[in-house]
């Protein structure tokens, strides 16, 4: 009896190891590439996920998937249903194609089949991910790196090389980028973290955030709030209806906000700040002794200013704080104008 309970117990143990050892891939192949390599994956559905290795080859698993499950399926099995998919191998260089046909996705859920990919590159490897709809992720990689999706999230972090983003509708998170930052996008949010180089971003609508940069920023929006955090450099932020808001910022500042506010405090200055509000208002500090040559124009709140020279009155003031030194030039059209100057 206890021999019969102990082949019953081993039976459901290997069954739950069966289970929890399911396949995360329908199968997987493998291409030796010379280093520095070259990816390249254009898919129309589908998630692209890049994970760097320390081999000379590129792993591919091939994910696909029917009802959000993923199914046991080869090359050859995915050609019969109709989706072209073809991989070209060089030298030092990868591309994988995937098309469906034109009426696919007008077929029954059910009998879609949906192709995503997890790719094991070695650390030096430039790619080159596209899909239609689908996540795309990738860390670690020493190149430079392009992106695209039409309504995809993107996750790119520890990346040393220079990154472009093209984006419609999703969120798009960078951290930790060693190189410079280049992000076209439509209805995204932009979250760029600890960023060594320049950043470009514009959109259309939708909010972007910034911490921890140090280099030349342009931020540009539609609609939308933009938010600075600890960013030293040259930095043009303009939206036409959103606030810009920015926090211990070092370097130079020209700000436009046709509808919005805009808020925040400067620690040091190496350029002129020039600061344009149409229906909003502007409240900037300067929180270090800070030499400056002012010229405000707009409704101004009449708060005394300490180490000021120069001419004032509750619609402008022209004039030095602290011997002069920095230009400061601000207007608001429909709003109030506060500035404090240590």
């Amino acid at each position: 009896m206890k021999t019969i309970m102990s082949l019953i117990a081993c039976l459901f143990f290997l069954i739950s190891i069966g289970k929890s050892q399911e396949s995360k891939y329908s199968f997987k192949e493998k291409y030796e590439v010379s280093v520095p390599s070259k990816l390249t994956v254009s898919t129309h559905v589908g998630a692209i996920d890049v994970i760097p290795s320390e081999s000379n080859e590129i792993e591919v698993l091939y994910i696909a998937k029917k009802n959000n499950k993923i199914i046991s399926i080869n090359k050859d099995d995915i050609q019969k249903e109709g989706i072209l998919l073809k991989v070209k191998q060089d030298k030092n260089s990868l591309n994988i194609f995937v098309k469906y046909p034109d009426n696919y996705f007008n077929l029954n859920f059910s009998n879609q089949i949906h192709v995503s990919f997890e790719i094991h590159v070695p650390k030096e490897t430039a790619c080159d991910l596209i899909t239609d709809e689908g996540n795309i992720s990738m860390q670690g990689l020493i190149s430079n790196q392009e992106c695209t999706t039409d309504d995809g999230i993107i996750k790119i972090s520890e990346v040393t090389g220079n990154i472009t983003i093209k984006d419609s509708d999703s969120n798009i998170n960078l951290y930790k980028i060693i190189g410079s930052v280049s992000v076209n996008a439509s209805d995204a949010i932009v979250h760029a973290e600890e960023i060594e180089g320049s950043v470009y971003i514009s959109a259309s609508d939708e909010s972007m955030y910034l911490k921890n940069i140090n280099g030349q920023v342009q931020c540009k929006a539609i609609e939308g709030n933009i938010e600075l955090i600890n960013v030293n450099g040259e930095i043009t932020a303009k939206t036409s209806e959103g606030d810009i808001l920015f926090t211990n910022l070092s370097g130079s500042l020209n700000a436009h906000s046709m509808v919005g506010n805009v808020i925040g405090n400067v620690l040091e200055l190496k350029k002129p700040v020039t600061i344009e509000a149409g229906a909003g208002d502007i409240d900037i500090s300067f929180t270090n002794k800070i030499g400056l040559d002012l010229n405000i124009k707009g409704i101004r709140n009449n708060t005394p200013m300490k180490n000021f020279r120069g001419s004032s009155n509750k619609y402008f003031m022209r004039g030095e704080v602290n011997g002069g030194g920095i230009d400061v030039n601000l207007l608001s059209i429909d709003g109030k104008i506060k500035i404090n100057c240590k």
